[in-house]
């Protein structure tokens, strides 16, 4: 099990933050209205969203410019080298990438890399643990369906709360919330104006037939906030929710949502493209997101690539740099031998021999599923998922283990406890997308931090 943090390692926690997370933990111990939960659920957001939410956390999480830096570095940084692993690892031959990605028809894959292919607008969302060693991506999530952007609708109460509210005035703070929703319909603005001409720029999002029916509340919300990004344009525009297959037709090479058009579509679900979609994006009359391709490199085993090349010549001597300060350690687990901390070395005899200093987990899990973290795992459980793991070539990795830095965090109804945190980073191409945080209290959880598994989520601050 961890060890639980002194005081000194959470002030040093928060002021590695910004001056201001340490100047509010000292606030927050000082005031007793701090310990107090906020009731989120009793707020004046809309009510469709609550079902879309996991629990919140009470108290905003300040970060300065300078950690901001690092993070920002870090979330456009690895996600762009998993752009570029077609090209440079690949050398874009359609039978690797498809032997890579699990896919039997290489000729599918060599259409998806035909332009456009997609790959430089995706949207992603990385995990990150900040460590003492420094701030490192446990996976890169190549997708639209990932969740994170909905607690937007509490941030507002969140500054307001009265305590907090009494510190940002005594501090004559307004900070910045970069809301990754807001970001993502700018971005989705941006990518979709330039091929509306002079008419409306709409955007198509896919749900699944279950989301569909519950959305109904959510089309007003959401399009009034599209209204505004485009009246800062000086355009107008729709979003309209629709299902596959039926729901989006081309005519004359021009995509359709009944009888308007679109041009941009989000897949926010795993449905499969239906042809007349996928041809207007290959028309380039639309844009997809996410594309195909985006798809097959939305795998965990991308992280073991790049780490596997750490060295490499395929990257310049700075993406290198951010493959050594972002990424851990990690490998397919697979037979034979390895390079580990500098020493050559049998992968599965390191695996056993040094439990406690790595994590197992599948390359296509969700939502911490099937994720055996060494530290908390009983040693002959650790054995058994180690050699299931070696008969399963390729469907496993192996990766270091990385503990969270300690938090102080508001706990309970009125309480407060040392948190491990993920951070959850959003890039819509190149662009820094925003994120929020999942914490859960040091004592209670087994080295999974993750909100289906009882984490709560919380705001990032700007300071």
């Amino acid at each position: 099990m961890k060890t639980m943090a002194t005081n000194e390692q959470v002030r040093k926690s928060h002021l590695d933050l910004s001056p201001v997370a340490e100047r509010f933990l000292d606030f927050a111990l000082s005031h007793p209205a701090c310990r107090q939960k906020i009731d989120f659920l009793q707020s004046t957001v809309p009510s469709w969203i609550h079902e879309l939410t996991y629990p919140m956390q009470t108290w905003p999480t300040f970060v300065g410019p300078e950690k901001m830096q690092v993070i920002e570095r870090a979330t456009i940084g690895v996600t762009e080298l998993v752009r570029k692993m077609p090209q440079r690892i690949f050398d874009r031959d359609p039978k690797r990438i498809a032997q890579f990605a699990g896919q039997d028809n290489a000729l599918m894959v060599a259409m998806h890399m035909e332009p456009p292919d997609g790959l430089a607008v995706g949207l992603a969302r990385n995990d990150y643990i900040d460590s003492e060693k420094g701030f490192y991506c446990l996976e890169v999530n190549f997708a639209a369906n990932i969740g994170g952007w909905q607690i937007r609708f509490w941030q507002e109460l969140c500054r307001t709360n009265p305590p907090i509210a009494e510190f940002l005035q005594q501090e004559g703070l307004d900070p910045t919330y970069q809301d990754p929703l807001l970001s993502l319909l700018r971005f989705l603005a941006d990518q979709a104006e330039p091929l509306a001409g002079g008419g409306p720029v709409n955007l198509a999002f896919v749900i699944t037939q279950d989301f569909y029916r519950t959305m109904g509340p959510a089309v007003a919300n959401l399009n009034d906030l599209y209204r505004q990004v485009l009246a800062e344009r000086g355009r107008e525009g729709t979003i309209h929710f629709c299902t596959y297959p039926q729901g989006l037709s081309a005519r004359r090479g021009v995509l359709y949502h009944q009888d308007s058009p679109v041009q941009a579509v989000v897949e926010y679900s795993r449905e499969p493209t239906p042809p007349d979609v996928y041809r207007c994006f290959k028309a380039e009359s639309i844009r997809l997101f996410n594309s195909p391709l985006c798809g097959l490199l939305d795998n965990k085993r991308n992280l073991a690539l790049l780490s596997e090349h750490e060295e490499s010549d395929a990257f310049t001597a700075e993406e290198r740099r951010i493959i050594r300060d972002h990424i851990p350690w990690t490998r397919d687990v697979v037979p034979g031998t390895t390079r580990y901390q500098g020493e050559k070395t049998d992968l599965k005899a390191l695996l056993l021999g040094k439990q406690r200093d790595f994590v197992i987990k599948p390359v296509d899990g969700t939502q911490g599923q099937d994720v055996f973290v060494g530290p908390f795992v009983d040693p002959s459980v650790w054995q058994r998922q180690v050699e299931f793991a070696f008969r399963q070539a390729q469907k496993w990795i192996a990766q270091e283990m990385i503990p969270s830095r300690p938090y102080l965090y508001q706990l309970g109804d009125d309480g407060t406890g040392v948190h491990d945190v993920v951070w959850g980073m959003f890039s819509f191409g190149t662009t820094y997308g925003g994120g929020f945080l999942r914490m859960i209290p040091q004592d209670t959880h087994d080295g999974v931090i993750n909100a289906a598994r009882g984490a709560t989520e919380g705001f990032i601050f700007e300071v």
